[in-house]
């Protein structure tokens, strides 16, 4: 995989986080993936997403590993079945950073990952060392619409809103048993309301 055009920083050693428990990466290892840059060429090679440096990484055939350095060139990254948006500073720009696109359409489902690393904690007398550990924290959810309006998913008045709380949406939600904070469900109900 030729990665000339992409803007690049080492990561570092494969193991940079050997000593530190938990991951700090959506998915371990490296996947088949394709950047698709703004200018249109497209590469194609083992991917995965830092979710702590919020980063995407490639690895070369050489077995180095690289972080894309200039998202703002970057249009959609897809890894496995996943696609990734790199949301970037801008003037007026309300995202920054890199989203799971969950659904496509008028109303744009984005996840935003979250990882945290707790420090460690240091031997004391009958009580062991811990190394500084990554959790996982619970995903925010945005959903953008056609005019590019952000609207941050914190419970179901966020959803009702965007139809302007018609029975349509709310009989829909009774009937499903909807549950914007269950994944699965926001996206059966974006997608719906994208059908709707």
């Amino acid at each position: 995989m030729d990665y000339a055009n992409i803007s690049r920083n080492s990561a570092g050693p494969n193991n940079k986080y050997s000593d530190m428990a938990g991951t700090p990466f959506l998915n371990d290892d490296f996947e088949t993936g394709k950047v698709k840059l703004r200018n249109g060429k497209t590469y194609e090679g083992p991917l995965r997403y830092d979710i702590y440096s919020d980063q995407i990484e490639f690895q070369t055939t050489d077995g180095n590993v690289y972080e894309i350095r200039n998202p703002e060139t970057v249009e959609k990254i897809t890894i496995g079945d996943q696609n990734f948006l790199c949301f970037f500073k801008e003037e007026g720009r309300k995202l920054e950073g890199i989203y799971e696109e969950l659904v496509n359409g008028d109303l744009t489902l984005l996840a935003k990952h979250r990882v945290y690393l707790k420090d460690a904690v240091p031997a004391k007398p009958y009580i062991e060392a811990r190394p500084a550990t990554f959790i996982k924290k619970k995903s925010e959810y945005i959903i953008v619409d056609t005019e590019g309006d952000v609207i941050p998913v914190k419970n179901k008045k966020d959803v009702l809103g965007l139809e302007g709380g018609s029975g349509d949406i709310k009989a829909y939600i009774k009937k499903n048993k909807i549950q914007v904070s269950n994944e699965k469900d926001l996206v059966a109900l974006i997608a719906y309301l994208n059908e709707n």
